[in-house]
């Protein structure tokens, strides 16, 4: 069922854009996304980013994992780095990070797409409201975020 509804969104986005370049952390929901969008590959261009945030005892299995995944379904992987001594608003500094990181290697003509469930969702309004954030905290993650 999720798969199906993830292919219709990935039928209409190429419809309109042909370049991709997915942030893949090597979870359920980055593995999905990945794994549709290849069966399209023939249709479109696709790129892999991974950012190994280096803050977990199992950040290089996943890094790994990610690996093996993109050789076996021939997809172009880029594999970054993070490391944050100060461990403070961990979240938000590695995000920022992410994202810029992200900025660098994307191509003009490329769309980046992440994967999130709705508890990421649920989660990220909820810590939006514990940091003040009011009304604005409501919004959580953003279904297109422009440049």
């Amino acid at each position: 069922m999720y798969i199906e509804l993830i292919e219709n969104i990935i039928k209409n986005l190429i419809n309109k854009y042909k370049n991709f370049l997915v942030g893949y952390s090597g979870g359920v929901d980055s593995t999905v996304l990945l794994y549709s969008l290849n069966k399209f590959k023939k249709y479109i261009n696709i790129r892999a980013i991974h950012i190994n945030h280096n803050i977990l005892y199992i950040s290089k299995k996943w890094e790994k994992k990610c690996i093996k995944f993109c050789k076996i379904n021939k997809i172009h992987l880029i594999k970054k780095n993070i490391y944050i001594k100060n461990k403070s608003n961990l979240e938000h500094k590695l995000r920022i990070k992410r994202y810029k990181i992200y900025k660098k290697y994307i191509k003009k003509n490329e769309i980046l797409l992440t994967a999130h469930h709705k508890n990421d969702q649920i989660e990220t309004i909820f810590l939006s409201l514990k940091r003040g954030c009011g009304i604005k905290g409501l919004i959580g993650i953003k279904k297109k975020k422009k440049n």
